[in-house]
Order: structure tokens, then sequence, then C-alpha cells
């Protein structure tokens, strides 16, 4: 079979409603877990009790997990029993498991294509030189490469929350310190909370990374975009200089400027941020877009995890994304009643399908600080809000799945390079594989329906 006749994974709009599509016939929602990941097993509290249950070669001898082991395969066959018997059919962004696995399981996947210094501003490269664009080029082909032909391949993802999308700015859900009955939860949110209070009373004209951008060397590509911008914003250099505060001779002159802050007024300085955010994100996705369809024509383009979280996804961004992915991939952590209009607005400006990456309904264990997601009372109560969260987004026509976090709980103790995240991942395993019984139940059941539900959307007051 070549490339052109593979039949991978689409989307298709019937009669009004949004759907992946696999092979010629077969429409579904994707129902995912993040966070599938055998350290979560790995912890002091609980590696003597996972090497006894799947085997000594479930790590090597630094403890670090042995994905090559019989004892990894014993592993992965638990995970795909429980994904089956609770009805979810698709692997989450956030994955760690081992790349052999997702070609040869039922499941659907997704395959981020990440280049880590794109995920911080304080690192994001200049996407308009050569040198991005050959390395970029060489990262596509080899994710390419490996994933083009396997078709349970969802799509490709690019980054979780990338550089350019990083604002100071709200935030939509922050957590209730009154809701938390332990002490120590209480002071970890209003630490959280007193940190994102402080980030969003900062007063910044310019986004940090059109700041670094600023900041480039004479005659760099970035800093040529920037200068170009200006040029095509101000009728002359002595406009320019009357903006910024500057004392500039020429357009060549300015290109050596690296302080932009001495703006008297904000109006044309924030116009000319935006318009740089602009440039750099269309740059971005038109690159991953081209070189995507140059290595896989065949296979979803998702783009960007985004996180709308904080608050809505930027205009600019939506004009960028309707011409260069699939489908709106958004990381949401809040109730579906906050979310609805929004959502709405997104599919209207975009044209596009949503799909629901990342978020969760959680309890705080007794061995929790905190837990990611929404937090409420019970593990009955994270099984009844899945239920309704659930069946509220399938009502949506366009939205095509919701993919939850996750898996298993972390705990703390747990010593990973992402805590204190890990150690409180919210999960429907404890660390020590036990099912919280009265949430499973729930989300089976919800999960088992979720296409009927969203078959039945177009009727229920939904419109592509």
């Amino acid at each position: 079979m070549t490339e052109a006749e593979f039949p991978a994974i689409r989307l298709q709009c019937v009669e009004g409603v949004w759907w992946f599509v696999f092979g010629d016939r077969k429409l579904f929602v994707s129902i995912g877990i993040n966070h599938v990941d055998p350290n979560f097993l790995l912890a002091p509290y609980n590696i003597n009790r996972t090497i006894a249950k799947y085997g000594n070669d479930m790590v090597f001898d630094n403890l670090a997990f042995n994905p090559e082991g019989e004892a990894a395969k014993k592993w992965w066959s638990k995970v795909q029993a429980d994904m089956k018997e609770w009805h979810f059919n698709t692997l989450g962004y956030h994955t760690s498991v081992p790349r052999a696995y997702l070609k040869e399981t039922d499941l659907s996947y997704i395959v981020p294509i990440r280049d880590n210094s794109l995920e911080d501003y304080r690192t994001f490269p200049d996407v308009f030189s050569k040198e991005f664009s050959d390395s970029l080029d060489k990262l596509v082909k080899s994710v390419c490469d490996e994933h083009k032909l396997a078709s349970n391949l969802l799509g490709y993802a690019f980054h979780d929350i990338s550089g350019f999308t990083y604002e100071m700015s709200k935030n939509r859900n922050m957590p209730d310190p009154q809701r938390m009955t332990k002490r120590e939860s209480r002071l970890f949110a209003k630490m959280l909370n007193d940190r994102l209070r402080a980030d969003c009373s900062r007063k910044r004209t310019f986004h940090p990374l059109v700041e670094r951008y600023q900041q480039l060397p004479v005659d760099s590509p970035g800093k040529n975009q920037w200068i170009n911008l200006l040029r095509q914003s101000y009728r002359s250099i002595e406009v320019v200089n009357s903006v910024y505060g500057l004392k500039t001779g020429s357009w060549a002159e300015l290109g050596s400027v690296t302080d932009w802050s001495n703006y008297s007024f904000e109006h044309y300085p924030t116009s000319d941020n935006r318009y740089m955010l602009a440039t750099i994100a269309e740059r971005y996705y038109s690159q991953y877009y081209t070189l995507i369809k140059k290595h896989d024509p065949n296979h979803l383009i998702l783009g960007d995890k985004l996180n709308a979280s904080w608050e809505d996804l930027p205009d600019y961004l939506l004009d960028i994304l309707k011409k260069y992915v699939d489908l709106v991939f958004i990381e949401w952590v809040d109730y579906f009643g906050v979310q609805e209009n929004a959502l709405n607005d997104i599919h209207h400006r975009t044209g596009k399908p949503i799909l629901m990456g990342d978020s969760a309904f959680a309890c705080i264990q007794e061995n929790q600080i905190f837990a990611r997601g929404v937090i409420v009372e019970s593990q009955e109560a994270v099984g009844q809000e899945y239920g309704k969260y659930l069946s509220s987004i399938m009502k949506l026509p366009f939205v095509v799945g919701w993919h939850h976090c996750g898996y298993i709980e972390g705990w703390k103790g747990i010593r990973n390079e992402n805590d204190p995240f890990a150690s409180s991942q919210s999960g429907f395993l404890t660390p020590f594989e036990e099912v919280h019984e009265r949430t499973v139940e729930r989300v089976k059941t919800c999960n088992r329906y979720a296409e009927y539900v969203h078959r039945s959307s177009y009727f229920q007051g939904g419109s592509e």
C-alpha cells in the first residue's frame, strides 16, 4: 500500500455533527486518558509492590523504567484492559508508553512533535532563521517517518502550551482554599493563588516573547521582522523615535536598539505587540504545517494544546488556526457552563471542530497536598461531575472528544522531576492500582454512551 492510499484517521461533518472517521465507515469521538505513565508505579512508596507484581525487569539497575522488559509488556496489557473495560479509545497527548507499543494497539494515539525550546518564551528560537527551519525539518521528518503508516494515529500535535501563547493576565479557575479540608492543602492553594495573582497584576505592554525578539542581534531574521513591522506601521524613523523615546538616525541604526521600554503612551506599542505576536505565530504554524504535509500528507494536524484556562484564545491566533490545523486542540480546566459560549465562538471563528485535550475533576487524597483538576469533595463527586461534563460537551456537535487527566494518581514523596505536578496528579487508580470504584462505574457508563449523545447533538439545538 502506498502512502497516498493509506487509510489515515480523518475528520468529517455528517448531518451537522463532526466526527473522527476510521477507514471507510467507522465514526467515533475520541474519549481519552492522559498521563498513562509507568513512573507513577515506581515511587519509593510503591516500587517494591510494582516489581513484585510485574517482574524484576520492570526497572533497570538504577530503578528507571525498562521499556524493553517482559514486565513492561505485562503492565501495558493491564493498561489496555483497563481502557477497554472503561470504554476509553485514545491515549492522550501526555502518554509515556514505549513508541513501539502505540502502533500495535486498538487505541488511537497522539504524537507530539516537540522542540522543548519552543515551550518557554525565554528559550524560544528565531523561527524566521534558516537554522530553525532546518532543525524543524529534521525533527518533523524523524517523527513522521516513524508514524506515517500507523492507522491508529489520531494526529500530530505540537507543544503543550507553546511559548508564544504565554500570557500574564487572569486565571479563570483559581483553586478555592475554602473547599479544602486539609490545612496543608489550603496553604498550598493560597500560595498558588498568590503567585498567580502576582503574575496577573504585572503590567506589561510587550509579551515577553516580543521582548525577546526586540533584543535579538542586529540583522538577525527575527529582529528584521520587528523592524519591518515598524516600517510598515509608521511613516518615518522620526515617528518611531517619538513613539518609543529613541534618538536613532536611520532604520539601519534602529536594528541595534534592544531597549524599547521608553515609550510615553501605550496605544501604538500595544498594537505593535499584537502584530508581532501574530507574525511569530503565523511563521511557527505555517512551518509546522508545511513540513508535516511534506513528510506525511495523510494524517491530521492538531497543533499546540492551547491553554484556555487562563483567558480567551487571542483573535490573531484564531485566524491562524483556521489556516494551519485540522481541529482546535484545547486544555481547559473548568465546568462546562463556563466554557460553552467561548467554545461556540472558537468554532464559529475558525470553522474547525474542537478536541478538549486535557482537564479533570479531582478529589484530594489523604496522601496528596493538592490535586490537578476542578477540585470536588469526594470520588463519588468526581464520577458525577465527569458524567455531567462528558454529556454536556458531547451535545456540542463540533466537539470531537475529551481527554481526561489522568490514569494513575501521584502521591507525596514520588520524587519525580515534574513535581509538584506529579505528586498532585489525579487518576482513576491509586499508585497501588486500586480502582476508585465509585468514580469508575460512572465513567464507564458515560463513556459507553458518549457517541450516542454526540450523534443526537444536532437535533438538540446544535448546528454546524
